[in-house]
């Protein structure tokens, strides 16, 4: 087998092994001209601070007609309208006003209920608007304690990060509810769940 650590080079044989990897092979007069750079701007290592990326940024684009940044897909109209009902139920908390808290209320529903065009597209985001259908069914003539617009809020902050959750995001969704203080078996009151009832 052949030495892989000297080669010819310019006719004379050179042990590569033994060459310095930082520029120190070059004679003196070279050595000067190379421009160090100051400790300052030498490369950190420091760890930077990444922020999540919504859906729907990364489905936007300028719109002439309107002149602003629209989507049309499916998955960042959902993202879009998650945020939008979170930015209504964070005024909601906000407002001291029962009346104007209720409409803030109202308005957060009509946007992630308006999503219901989009049920069948996909299995998880079917499951996670079904439980937001329960609880806006359960509060409909009941207004909300400051818990459950907490809990709400968590919802639609996981919804908006990503409309179509998995198994642990459904979980959380659940279990984010059920602390607030929903009752999530509320459709299922007063029905007879043996199997020889015919009312399921």
């Amino acid at each position: 087998m052949s030495d892989t650590t000297s080669s010819g080079a310019n006719g004379k044989i050179v042990n590569w092994a033994s060459v310095p990897s930082t520029g120190g092979d070059l004679d003196p007069g070279k050595q000067a001209r190379i421009v160090k750079l100051p400790p300052s701007a030498q490369p950190s290592h420091q760890t930077l601070q990444q922020q999540p990326l919504e859906p729907a940024k990364l489905y936007e684009f300028f719109s002439r007609e309107t002149g602003s940044f629209e989507v049309d897909v499916p998955i960042a109209i959902a993202s879009r309208a998650f945020g939008e009902s979170l930015e209504r139920m964070r005024a909601a908390m906000d407002e001291p006003d029962q009346l104007e808290r209720e409409n803030h209320i109202s308005l957060a529903w009509s946007k992630a209920l308006g999503l219901a065009r989009f049920v069948g597209t996909w299995p998880a985001f079917d499951e996670a608007l079904s439980i937001l259908f329960t609880v806006f069914e359960g509060h409909r003539t009941i207004p909300y304690r400051t818990s459950e617009l907490i809990g709400l809020q968590k919802v639609l902050e996981i919804l908006r990060r990503n409309p179509l959750p998995g198994d642990e995001g459904i979980g959380l969704i659940f279990d984010s509810l059920v602390e607030a203080g929903f009752d999530l078996n509320a459709p299922l009151a007063g029905l007879t769940l043996d199997e020889d009832s015919e009312e399921i």
